[in-house]
């Protein structure tokens, strides 16, 4: 990052007039430059969007800015976010283009710095999970309540802490399914290799990916099948995402309820909303620092709304990265943001002690699983 400190020399005066003066959306840009700043190194899925939103920002933000990208990778994308955090400048001219910092939050990771819970919230990326299972498992399942009856199976993932990894788990649990959890694959394609040869039965993956890769090579031929998709979760009520809407597949909440017979009210659920809502919704956020000028805000907000509608941004997009990101901008996910950045102190507590309850290969009882009693306070 050496080289901001000289952009921020050549800026500082000139953003401390302009926030001075009545900002405005419209012309808050005007002869600006706009640096996107993503949290992993160059060549990764995060990258790949950071530079999509750049090639397009100056066209499309109001004010017509030249807009820069700038990389700033370590501790898992915790560096950058702290820097913008309690760093950056509040002159608008920075916007992050931030994965996993959410989800380091549900984990109260030390590496990551509570102030991130103070960025301005710009737009969240939303993306959902399918859960899917070999059919084959304990002489076969039809349907995702078959699973409920099947005792000797495995579940797989990467590490114990991922997000990817928790959701999977607490939803078994929630369920009240027996099984066993295998952590440790290095990576999704290996993990996929394992799940073919029937060394587990049960993985999650994102949306796009199932149906790139799972839906031709495993589902089409009869050998796994769905159980359940990610609901998005906006605090107040659960949604099916219209991405899954031709997918045959419930969403997690559904067959919950029809299982149980209705939602539960205990911490490990509790624990599970926390998860899918860094996940799903907050997958991929566009954040600013602390107290940036409303007016940069709107004008980005503005902006990135628009552009799942833009021709040249749609046809970039599904050459780059094989899909159209849409953004949520709204007060209500803002809100939800600053809820979820700033998680109650139970909740983590409880997913510490959840993540480090687990030896991966152990076999795994649903009941018998931390935070079956009711929990004290309501969401």
């Amino acid at each position: 990052m050496h080289w901001l400190p000289g952009i921020r020399c050549a800026l500082v005066l000139f953003g401390m007039i302009a926030s001075a003066l009545p900002g405005r959306a419209a012309d808050f840009y005007q002869g600006k430059q706009l640096v996107v700043l993503v949290n992993f190194a160059q060549g990764g899925p995060t990258d790949a969007e950071g530079r999509l939103l750049a090639r397009h920002l100056g066209r499309v933000v109001a004010g017509a800015p030249s807009v820069i990208i700038h990389n700033m990778a370590g501790d898992n994308g915790a560096a950058a976010a702290n820097w913008l955090a309690k760093s950056a400048a509040p002159d608008g001219l920075i916007v992050g283009c931030f994965s996993t910092i959410a989800s380091m939050r549900a984990l109260d990771e030390p590496v990551l710095s509570r102030s991130v819970a103070r960025l301005s919230f710009v737009a969240a990326g939303a993306g959902i999970g399918v859960t899917y299972a070999r059919t084959d498992i304990g002489g076969g399942i039809g349907k995702p309540n078959d699973l409920l009856e099947k005792r000797d199976f495995w579940a797989g993932g990467l590490r114990t802490d991922s997000d990817r990894d928790l959701r999977l788990r607490l939803q078994l649990d929630l369920l009240g399914v027996k099984h066993n959890y295998q952590s440790g694959f290095p990576g999704i394609t290996e993990a996929r290799q394992a799940f073919q040869r029937g060394e587990i039965q049960v993985l999650l993956e994102p949306l796009r990916a199932y149906r790139s890769a799972i839906l031709p090579s495993l589902v089409d031929p009869g050998i796994a099948m769905p159980l359940w998709i990610d609901p998005i979760d906006d605090g107040e009520t659960f949604q099916r995402s219209p991405e899954a809407d031709d997918l045959p597949a419930l969403t997690f909440t559904d067959v919950l309820s029809q299982a149980r017979g209705k939602l539960p009210e205990t911490e490990l659920f509790d624990a599970w909303r926390l998860v899918n809502q860094m996940g799903t919704v907050f997958q991929r956020v566009l954040v600013m620092a602390p107290g940036t000028p409303s007016a940069a805000v709107e004008a980005l907000r503005r902006a990135v709304e628009m552009m799942p509608a833009d021709p040249a941004f749609r046809d970039d997009a599904l050459t780059s990265i094989k899909f159209v990101p849409s953004y949520l901008t709204d007060v209500k996910t803002a809100a939800l943001f600053a809820k979820v950045t700033d998680p109650a102190p139970n909740i983590q507590a409880f997913l510490k002690k959840y993540v480090q309850s687990v030896t991966p290969g152990d076999a795994k009882s649903g009941p018998g699983s931390p935070g079956e009693a009711p929990r004290k306070n309501a969401p």
